[in-house]
């Protein structure tokens, strides 16, 4: 940095105390130089310490550790040499990915240690002065190495889609796959190792490096070499336990083969009752070759490349606003908002203050602003101009006779009405936007990740608004969207194919509505503060827009969601993220009632969910640590307006057997109200524009009886693997005679299997009857249970609801085949059965009152005082279907019922359930009641007999003596 570099950063005034400035500058660079050549030391002392036992012993976050010194030494080089710049960015953009990982990987750690190997050979640069200097053939270090640090780029590049593609499969596919995996990773550090040794040529033609300045620092190639083999080859006890497992399923082929195997060894995709059906990712992570899934996953892994490196970028360009603003004295220097330095500097506030004196002191400090433009007119100070490569609010005070920096100017009228929202009342939301670590002090660093967060174009007054009052009035405009977008993707009615997939991605958006309605609803009626708010959602919207959208609105993991959406509090950016992402996915799902979906679509759409909630989890982990040391549980219920509170005091599992309570559609309160909130059509999405695309249901293949019988016999062995059972010996002896046709078409009658066998639906229940896990077909839920004995959960496949066996799976003595049961052809989510259930007992408790009625069935046979089994539609008010009707038409789009309508079965038999202790009480109570009753009347009925026998004598008395 030369003085000429330096004038840019300064006003046009007071050049004596600018000069100043730069001399400190001069010196503090010096002093730079000096520290490089100790940063590149200590990055090599640390690498040349590692040896295979070293690293075998250490943890994989411990193996990072010697990285970070490396990353340090070649920033410091690429800062005097920029033309490395593309390769140590790149390594820092993977490391920084990797660092961010909850868990890593010791064999992904081995491989950054060979890239870290590789690129110690550019701490040389450190030895070399003069980079353009030219040998005898006119060549120059920096033009020799600007072609090989390309190179190098992409390598890296390319590594870390191999590692991002690695972390994303399954534990088991890792494992069964490892060979490949090896070939992969040992393929790569000999690629680093031949770089490595191009660096070092390319670095000898300097005339005062020779080959033992260029030669290792680290140590020796082979042993690096030796341990990376060494980390695939070892296995820990997690896999010494797999291998076992898998040795005694038949080997690594034969699982591979095995749909049914592959499920009992995904552990990690295991239901609270302990079994599952294997998903569809192990299946294609297992099946599908390892350069097939590093090529899909590169286009995603680029766009979290990119995202990234804005994080570093944007990371650097402050770190150097910040080494200027810190020249000087007094900490205020660093902060970059001028209101809120101006603030910072009267209190004599040092490197933090408290939170409720900062806000309390900006709410004077506005209100003087204002007050004295208001009694002296505008102001007499004359304002540095803002400088041409530095915003205003990033320019610096210096130390002339005025103090520029506080030169703020007539504050804008417009912006007066923010004051009533800055008071004691609004303290606590203010301070949570600012104070991250919600340690009760908020420190410069978090006042200017504040100011950095500032939408352009938005005043720090206005800013300061918008988190006192403007969130909290946000975030419920986006929850009632949310909640309606949530009711619109339970309407939709996918193709039979997807519905299992649906029906898991439902059961996810459970979830976010049980997040989100611990908040309480805020509304305003200030114009201003609304326009703020929208203002604020419309700029938000579209920077999520763009981070998300090349993305294809996918979130693989907990980790990419600070890399695509940014670091900090997930508060910031949770409903505007939420709303796009769940509006996104009803475009895509809106598309599967006409065609089949990849089932890879709702898997990213269900793990995005995941991704979202894994770390709302993280963020109550931390704020609920620091709140207990600090301020306590009870201010931590009130953070965020309680936005953590359902999912920090209650689950919507009350424990892992039960299933989740229902989550009616989302009503307001009666003294609360909707604001109004003009949302735009959601439009078709383009086909192409789905990231994994529909299935092509068409003919691959011209069928023959060999193929139909292929198919058949292997919807039998899915069948058979859904209930965790094995394949009947002649059907798997003519499945496997089928071998005979060729690979190709088996694959393909594989795929038209699996569609057929998800199109006859399958249930993640179990039978009470024969005990079938999971339900294949039709499965019901019995709604008299509920009544008769409590049970929520009472199920039966289709055979067992006709006659249940001699010997049950349970005991089912409480079940009568008179109770109604709602019928479910395929899977329909948890909140769906439940909804059905609740609104299913209303009719049947209705329906108990009066006798049995004759039907007419409304399907093709138009049966008229019809008796006996029947389903009722649930939604509609007199749609029914008799027993012959129901399977080919529960689905007919008449009369306004429509295909997500459920129906609840009737056997035509009298509906009587068993009274409640509550109605048996009542009754004895009643009967004890009217037994006394009785016997009252009955002594009353004496006494009247005795006062009519008194009378009468005392009359004749009366008579006989003369007395009438």
């Amino acid at each position: 940095m030369d003085k000429e570099a330096l004038k840019l950063i300064s006003g046009p005034k007071d050049v004596d105390g600018v000069s100043k400035k730069i001399d400190t500058i001069h010196d503090k660079i010096l002093t730079a130089n000096t520290n490089i050549t100790q940063v590149v030391t200590t990055a090599k002392k640390a690498m040349a310490g590692i040896s295979m036992d070293e690293v075998i012993s250490m943890t994989p976050r411990e193996c990072l550790i010697p990285l970070k010194r490396v990353m340090d030494a070649l920033n410091a080089v690429k800062g005097v040499h920029p033309f490395v710049g593309l390769a140590v960015t790149a390594f820092e953009v993977l490391l920084t990915l990797e660092m961010k990982r909850r868990e890593n990987d010791k064999r992904v750690s081995g491989i950054l240690l060979k890239q870290a190997d590789m690129m110690m050979a550019l701490l040389q640069l450190d030895n070399i002065k003069d980079v353009d200097m030219k040998n005898e053939k006119g060549e120059t270090v920096a033009g020799r190495l600007q072609t090989l640090i390309a190179e190098i780029r992409k390598d890296i590049m390319t590594c870390g889609n191999v590692i991002d593609t690695y972390y994303k499969q399954k534990f088991v596919s890792k494992f069964l796959k490892a060979g490949s995996w090896e070939s992969k990773f040992v393929g790569f550090a000999s690629t680093f190792d031949k770089r490595k040794e191009e660096i070092k040529f390319a670095l000898e033609i300097h005339v005062t490096i020779k080959l033992d300045t260029v030669a290792d620092q680290v140590t020796n190639i082979d042993v690096k070499m030796d341990m990376l083999i060494h980390l695939f080859q070892e296995q820990s006890p997690k896999e010494k336990e797999l291998a076992a497992e898998v040795s005694r399923l038949g080997g690594a082929d034969t699982v591979m083969r095995s749909e049914h195997l592959l499920a009992q060894l995904d552990h990690d995709n295991e239901s609270a009752r302990g079994k599952t059906s294997t998903s569809t990712s192990l299946v294609m992570s297992v099946r599908t070759p390892v350069d097939e899934l590093v090529e899909a996953n590169r286009e995603y892994f680029d766009v979290k490349m990119e995202a990234q490196m804005r994080q570093i970028d944007d990371a650097i360009q402050r770190s150097a606003r910040r080494i200027i603003r810190a020249i000087g004295d007094g900490p205020w220097k660093r902060i970059q908002d001028p209101n809120i330095r101006a603030v910072w500097k009267d209190m004599n506030a040092h490197s933090s203050v408290k939170a409720r004196h900062l806000v309390l002191a900006l709410h004077d400090h506005y209100l003087d602003q204002y007050e004295n433009a208001s009694a002296y007119g505008e102001t007499s100070l004359e304002v540095v101009p803002p400088s041409p490569t530095v915003s205003h609010a990033e320019s610096e005070a210096t130390d002339a006779p005025i103090d520029h920096a506080f030169a703020l100017g007539q504050p804008p009228e417009a912006d007066k009405w923010c004051l009533q929202f800055l008071s004691i009342q609004n303290v606590s939301p203010i301070a949570e936007a600012i104070d991250d670590d919600v340690s009760g002090f908020i420190k410069i660093a978090e006042v200017n990740n504040f100011s950095n967060d500032k939408p352009e174009g938005i005043s720090m007054l206005r800013w300061l608004t918008f988190w006192a009052a403007g969130w909290a009035v946000e975030a419920s405009i986006y929850h009632l969207r949310i909640e309606a977008l949530v009711e619109k993707l339970l309407a939709i009615s996918v193709q039979p194919e997807n519905k299992g997939s649906y029906a898991e991605y439902k059961d996810q958006l459970l979830w976010i509505c049980w997040l989100l309605r611990s908040r309480s609803h805020a509304t305003t009626e200030t114009p201003e503060l609304i326009d703020l708010t929208k203002q604020h959602m419309k700029l938000q919207e579209k920077a999520i827009t763009q981070s998300l959208e090349p993305a294809k609105w996918e979130i693989d993991n907990e980790d990419t969601v600070s890399i695509l959406l940014g670091p900090g509090r997930i508060e910031k950016y949770l409903y505007p993220a939420l709303y796009l992402i769940l509006r996104y996915h009803y475009q895509v799902f809106s598309l599967g009632v006409k065609h089949v979906l990849s089932e890879k679509e709702f898997e990213a759409a269900t793990g995005t969910l995941w991704s979202i909630t894994d770390v709302v989890d993280n963020r109550i982990t931390v704020l609920s640590a620091a709140f207990d040391q600090s301020r306590g549980a009870n201010d931590f219920k009130r953070f965020a307006g309680g936005l953590f509170n359902n999912f920090t005091l209650k689950s919507p599992y009350k424990d892992v057997e039960e299933y989740p309570d229902n989550m009616p559609p989302f009503k307001l309160g009666e003294d609360e109200y909707r604001m109004e909130d003009k949302v735009d059509d959601i439009p078709e999405l383009a086909i192409e524009k789905l990231h994994y695309g529909i299935v092509d249901t068409s003919k691959q293949l011209d069928e023959t009886a060999d193929h139909r019988a292929y198919i058949e016999l292997y919807k039998k062995k899915l069948g058979v693997e859904f209930a965790w059972e094995e394949m009947a010996a002649q059907d798997a002896a003519k499945l496997k005679e089928l071998n005979r046709i060729p690979e190709s078409e088996r694959l393909i009658c594989q795929q038209i299997a699996s569609r057929e066998f998800n199109k006859g639906g399958y249930h993640p229940w179990v039978c009470n009857g024969c005990g079938m896990d999971p339900i294949l077909g039709a499965h019901y839920q019995c709604i008299g249970c509920v009544i008769d004995a409590g049970k929520n959960d009472f199920d039966l496949c289709q055979d067992c609801v006709i006659e249940l066996p001699e010997e049950t799976d349970t005991d089912c003595s409480y079940h009568p085949s008179s109770h109604p049961m709602n019928r479910f052809p395929y899977p329909a989510g948890s909140t769906l059965r439940i909804r059905n259930r609740e609104k299913a007992l209303e009719i049947v408790k209705e329906l108990e009152k009066k006798p049995n009625a004759k039907f007419t069935c409304k399907g093709p046979c138009g049966k008229v005082d019809a008796e006996g089994i029947h389903f009722k539609c649930i939604q509609c008010k007199d749609h029914i279907l008799c027993d012959d009707c129901i399977s080919a038409h529960e689905f007919d789009e008449v009369n306004g019922h429509g295909p997500l309508h459920a129906f609840t079965r009737f056997s035509g038999e009298p509906l009587t359930f068993k009274p409640k202790k509550s109605d048996v009480n009542d009754q004895a109570r009643m009967a004890n009641i009217e037994a006394t009753l009785a016997k009252f009347e009955e002594r009353m009925a004496k006494q009247e007999k005795l006062i009519q026998s008194l009378t009468d004598a005392l009359n004749v008395n009366r008579i006989a003596t003369g007395n009438v």
